[in-house]
């Protein structure tokens, strides 16, 4: 994982969702590396990570900035992130180690991943939980690096092995936008662990009758 923040420790959603993949691919008797960028325990998390405070320097800056110049040069940090600790961190772990697959959770303007591992003779899968580029759009605006984000988008799809998106609309998206081949793509569905789930039957029956729910009816909560 190359994000700068996106640690395994807490219960954050990406969180669970990286920690419930390594734990099923050690249940089916894989040695897993994490190459966690973002923390894979708890002493490797940034200090305003565990505090969950926000820098109010930073917030000082960003209300002063325009909005086009403060997301052009977050994009100019993930850049140079990429480059000078996620690419490299995954360049030495593949040197120090036999590695047979790189699986990469594809994130937002870091594309080195699927790059490295051709370059050290290793097959690469990236699980794509979103289109990036779209959902960073929607969520922060446009840079004048979004060309540019669009091009690491197509160049990265194109040199990976694989592609996982978590749903099939997700992959006919993915396909549409980058000229895939759909052979190349399989859909890893989101779901759950069953045995982390607990139920407390007593509090279902008060929920259906608080509801007026009958025994068949069902209800998912996400």
């Amino acid at each position: 994982s190359p994000h700068p923040t996106h640690d395994i420790v807490r219960d954050d959603g990406y969180s669970t969702h990286q920690r419930e993949m390594i734990m099923a691919l050690r249940e089916l008797g894989h040695d897993v590396i994490p190459v966690i960028i973002g923390g894979a325990t708890e002493d490797e998390l940034p200090v305003a990570t565990k505090t969950q405070r926000p820098n109010k320097a930073v917030s000082a800056i960003k209300s002063w900035v325009p909005g086009m110049v403060w997301r052009t040069l977050k994009d100019a940090r993930l850049m140079r992130h990429d480059k000078t600790i996620a690419g490299p961190r995954l360049r030495k772990a593949l040197e120090n180690n036999k590695v047979d697959l790189v699986y990469e959770r594809s994130e937002y303007f870091l594309g080195q991943g699927s790059a490295i591992a051709a370059e050290a003779g290793v097959k690469h899968i990236y699980e794509v939980n979103a289109p990036c580029v779209e959902e960073w759009l929607q969520f922060e605006g446009p840079s004048m690096f979004t060309p540019k984000a669009r091009k690491i988008e197509k160049i990265k799809y194109q040199n990976s092995d694989g592609l996982c998106p978590v749903s099939s609309s997700l992959g006919g998206v993915l396909k549409k936008q980058y000229g895939l081949n759909k052979d190349r793509i399989k859909t890893i569905t989101n779901g759950i662990n069953p045995n982390a789930v607990k139920v407390n039957e007593v509090e279902v029956d008060r929920i259906r009758m608080k509801l007026g729910l009958k025994d068949d009816q069902v209800v998912v909560g996400f």
